[in-house]
């Protein structure tokens, strides 16, 4: 048994919840955090959220123990949504547990028992717009926990900041890969110059991000970023499934949808520029593959990416940006 797995173990010895069946056969682990589907067999001591909230004995619940700081604050920012709001699924508890080598942050909350997943479906893409937009008009609770938001521009340093670009995995890519790397980063320093709003992120929206609650669909595992809101429109582009993102009839049929959505909830043309944010996202998802060594990863990203510029050479569009902000 893992280190990380004996340490999820004892913990589970010590709250009142039982797993789904043997820890062997339900134990989720990931690259940063170990997971366990539960059932909640006693009162929860300590809640974070209100009272009139709690969660009675026999509720699906689902233990997250995560060991990287990424996703410790991404834990302590889907405590910091408020609950009432359901957009986020409920975190009931919350606690830190220092460690010489790896420090661990875990929680107890709900767990999607739904048995429906989103796709490439027309609806699909509208509701995780529309599940995007309730997240930004609910604000999290600030934290200390959950002290410091990172700014998109920080988030970008892996794209914008020469410093920190893997130079050498860019040059092996074909010219064309190339040229849509580069020009997500002059979109990516445009765009983080002139935002048009600020708006608490999920940060990492996708179709297994967004889980099936029965009477809702409810987001998990945000990353805490701050910054501009058409950002969190960017991911769910580039999924489920890179190949047929990249489909030129899968890609048009999704921006018309994404775009119908953002123009009228900001009343605003935002076209070009939405596209431009997909540019400098794919670019940047690249960068992150590449630098893990995920060539094929990223040369399905930047497929995607491809797309939207050239959905970009095909407008008439004056080549500057909007320079008022959409009304939310």
């Amino acid at each position: 048994m893992s280190s990380r797995r004996a340490r999820t173990a004892a913990l589970l010895r010590s709250l009142p919840v039982v797993p789904t069946g043997a820890l062997d056969d339900v134990v989720i682990e990931t690259p940063s955090s170990v997971l366990v589907p539960v059932i909640l067999s006693g009162p929860l001591d300590h809640l974070i959220i209100d009272d009139c909230l709690a969660t009675s004995a026999g509720s699906p619940l689902m233990l997250k123990c995560s060991f990287d700081d990424e996703e410790r604050q991404g834990l302590a920012a889907q405590a910091a949504w408020p609950a009432s709001d359901g957009v986020f699924a409920r975190v009931l508890w919350i606690d830190d547990f220092p460690h010489e080598v790896e420090p661990m942050r875990a929680a107890l909350m709900e767990r999607a028992v739904g048995a429906r997943v989103l796709g490439f479906a027309p609806g699909d893409t509208l509701r995780l717009c529309e599940r995007i937009a309730d997240l930004h008009t609910a604000p999290p609770v600030p934290s200390a926990d959950c002290a410091r938001w990172v700014p998109l521009d920080e988030w970008f340093r892996a794209l914008t900041n020469p410093q920190q670009v893997h130079h050498n995995e860019v040059a092996r890519l074909e010219p064309a890969q190339a040229r849509v790397v580069e020009r997500g980063r002059e979109f990516a320093q445009e765009l983080l110059a002139s935002p048009l709003d600020s708006a608490y992120l999920h940060g990492d929206v996708h179709h297994g991000n967004l889980l099936d609650f029965g009477a809702t669909w409810k987001f998990i595992d945000p990353k805490a970023l701050h910054g501009e809101s058409l950002f969190d429109y960017c991911n769910l582009m580039f999924n489920p499934d890179l190949s047929r993102a990249a489909d030129s009839q899968v890609f048009a049929g999704r921006l018309s949808i994404v775009v119908n959505h953002v123009e009228e909830r900001f009343s605003a043309p935002l076209r070009e520029r939405y596209l431009r944010w997909l540019v400098a996202y794919g670019a940047l998802s690249a960068s992150w593959h590449l630098e893990d060594g995920g060539t094929e990863q990223a040369s399905g990203t930047l497929a995607v990416a491809a797309r939207a510029l050239e959905q970009l050479e095909q407008l008439d569009a004056t080549p500057h940006l909007p320079q008022t902000a959409p009304r939310s």
